[in-house]
C-alpha cells in the first residue's frame, strides 16, 4: 500500500495504495511505514518497480528468470534485487546460489505519508509516485493495444470508470475504508496456492481526491421550499 502504492503495494510488495492494515491483518501482513527517503529512493526505479511487480506475480525467481522475462541482463537484475533486499523489500527465498539464488516479495503493507516527511522525503516520495502513475499509464496503453488478443470474456469484464460526485471529507474517507474492506476479500491470493483455476493478475488503480479546496465563507442558506403552486 503506498498512501501519498509493491505488485508495489505490497500486496505483497506492490507500488500502490492497496488495503489497510486492519483489512490484511487476517492474511498477516504487516504494515511499514517508510520514513527514510533512501528506502523512497531506493524503490523509484522503473527496474525495481517491474522486479517488484513480477515477484509479486510470479515469484519467488531468480535474477536470471526476472531478466528473461524483463529483458534486463542477469547482472543488473541480481544488482536491483540486492537493493531491493538491503531496504527491506525482498529477501532470499529457499535453493540455490549466486545469480541462481531465488528472490521473493516481503509479504507487507507498504504505507508512506509524504506530509509527515521532510524536503528530501517530500521530494522522493513525488518521484515515486510519478513512476508509479506513469507506469499505470504505460500499462493500460499496452491493455488498449492487445485487449483484441483476450478472450470475449476478460474483454467485457475488464473496464474503467471515471465519476464525479459530491462527498464531504468523512465520506470521502468511509468510501475509501469500504473499497479497502471490497478489495481485503481478494488479499490472500498473493499466495498462488490460494488463486482459482482461470485467474489472471489484474491491475486496479483508485484515485479519488477532490477538485477544488473548501470556501472559506459559509455555505449559503436554503430557502425552504414552496408548495406548488404559491406565489
Amino acid at each position: 500500500m503506498i498512501r501519498a502504492p509493491p505488485r508495489l503495494s505490497p500486496v505483497p510488495g506492490v507500488l500502490t495504495h492497496a488495503c489497510s492494515k486492519n483489512n490484511f491483518r487476517k492474511v498477516s501482513f504487516d504494515t511499514r511505514r517508510i520514513t527514510d527517503p533512501r528506502a523512497l529512493r531506493a524503490i523509484s526505479h522503473p527496474v525495481r518497480v517491474a522486479l517488484l511487480e513480477l515477484l509479486a506475480m510470479d515469484g519467488p525467481l531468480t535474477a536470471t528468470q526476472a531478466g528473461t522475462r524483463l529483458d534486463e541482463s542477469p547482472a543488473n537484475c541480481s544488482f536491483h534485487l540486492r537493493t531491493l533486499a538491503r531496504y527491506g523489500f525482498v529477501e532470499e527465498a529457499e535453493g540455490g546460489t549466486g545469480r541462481q539464488r531465488p528472490w521473493q516479495i516481503v509479504p507487507q503493507v507498504t504505507e508512506v505519508r509524504g506530509e509527515e516527511m521532510g524536503p528530501a522525503g517530500q521530494i522522493a516520495t513525488g518521484a515515486l509516485i510519478d513512476l508509479i502513475h506513469q507506469r499505470e499509464a504505460d500499462q493500460a496503453h499496452t491493455w488498449r493495444a492487445s485487449r483484441d488478443r483476450y478472450p470475449a470474456a476478460w474483454r467485457e469484464a475488464a473496464g474503467e470508470l471515471r465519476g464525479l460526485v459530491f462527498l464531504t471529507a468523512t465520506e470521502l474517507a468511509q468510501l475509501n475504508r469500504d473499497i479497502e474492506h471490497l478489495l481485503a476479500g481478494y488479499a490472500a491470493r498473493a499466495d498462488p496456492a490460494r488463486r482459482p483455476a482461470g485467474s489472471l493478475p489484474v491491475s486496479m488503480l483508485l484515485r479519488t481526491f477532490p477538485l477544488r479546496p473548501p470556501s472559506d465563507e459559509p455555505p449559503a442558506e436554503q430557502s425552504p421550499a414552496r408548495e406548488p403552486g404559491t406565489p
